[in-house]
């Protein structure tokens, strides 16, 4: 409240100018309008009619006509509106975020609600989706896979709680580090040793855990590369006898690297079969032989 007053005594009534343009319990008028008042009574948080950031005088002037020579006495008192939030938009480093937040599991981000010119300052709240995470200017937080693909925002108001803003409200694009990988063959799991035929082909699989995004994936027989993506199909040989081969994986950092178990390759090679396939017709034909001769003695 601005209030004019006097202890003087005077035989007619003083007079009181107001130069003031508020909206509220003390009425309205044109800026440098007269208005005959001993008090201005302003509701908390008054804004100004077009919520302008406003600052005036209130003055204050009292006469008395009646002494003998006029006595005049001036005051005046600032006046500051309110202003009521009536925006708010996200930052990060004091870059505005857009339609998407990219962010990784388990590393924690900073955000900073913006508000325009607002008075008194706004209560900022913060939410993912319908979730409270927190209040206040900034917020710290720690996403999880949970948050993936959820919205956050910040919500302000001031001058009325009921009358609050949002701010735009990016997805959250939650990277979820690969941190493990292991070989599949027909869905069973690899264990120290790999068996294969030498000029067969063989289909092999690198199964990572959770992982956003789709991690890049390339396979190794020791220190040769032999291709890339979630299977192997190759051919071994006989060259590859004893040599280990695995996958490794990454995809949030490329020098974040892991690795799968490395199994030790054991070819068979052909030339054995055929080993094998003699040695059955040497044997047939020795016991032929035999046979035939015993029968010639009895």
């Amino acid at each position: 409240m601005a209030q004019c007053s006097s202890n003087q005594t005077a035989s007619s009534p003083y007079e009181v100018y107001k130069t003031v343009n508020p909206t509220g319990t003390g009425g309205s008028c044109v800026q440098g309008e007269q208005l005959y008042a001993s008090t201005i009574d302003l509701q908390q948080n008054t804004t100004w009619r077009d919520n302008s950031d406003k600052v005036l005088n209130f003055s204050c002037r009292i006469e008395y006509p009646d002494y003998t020579m006029n006595l005049i006495t001036t005051g005046s008192q600032s006046i500051r509106f309110a202003v009521r939030v009536m925006e708010a938009f996200l930052q990060q480093n004091n870059q505005n975020i857009t339609s998407t937040l990219i962010v990784n599991s388990g590393e924690p981000v900073t955000l900073t609600c913006v508000t325009g010119t607002s008075r008194p300052a706004p209560i900022i709240d913060w939410y993912i989706g319908s979730q409270s995470i927190g209040s206040g200017t900034s917020l710290i937080f720690t996403p999880s896979n949970t948050d993936h693909n959820g919205t956050i925002y910040c919500q302000a108001y001031n001058t009325d709680p009921n009358i609050k803003v949002d701010s735009n409200k990016p997805s959250l694009f939650v990277r979820v580090r690969v941190t493990e990988a292991y070989l599949q063959q027909s869905n069973q799991n690899i264990t120290s040793t790999l068996t294969v035929n030498s000029g067969e082909p063989v289909t092999l699989t690198c199964v990572t855990g959770t992982s956003r995004p789709a991690p890049t994936i390339d396979w190794y027989i020791g220190s040769r590369s032999m291709g890339s993506g979630t299977s192997l199909t190759f051919t071994p040989s006989n060259t590859d006898h004893n040599e280990v081969i695995f996958c490794q994986a990454y995809n949030t950092d490329p020098n974040l690297k892991v690795y799968s178990n490395k199994p030790r390759l054991i070819v068979r090679g052909v030339y054995n079969i055929y080993i094998y396939i003699y040695i059955y017709i040497y044997i047939y034909i020795y016991i032929y032989i035999y046979i035939y001769i015993l029968s010639d003695l009895l």
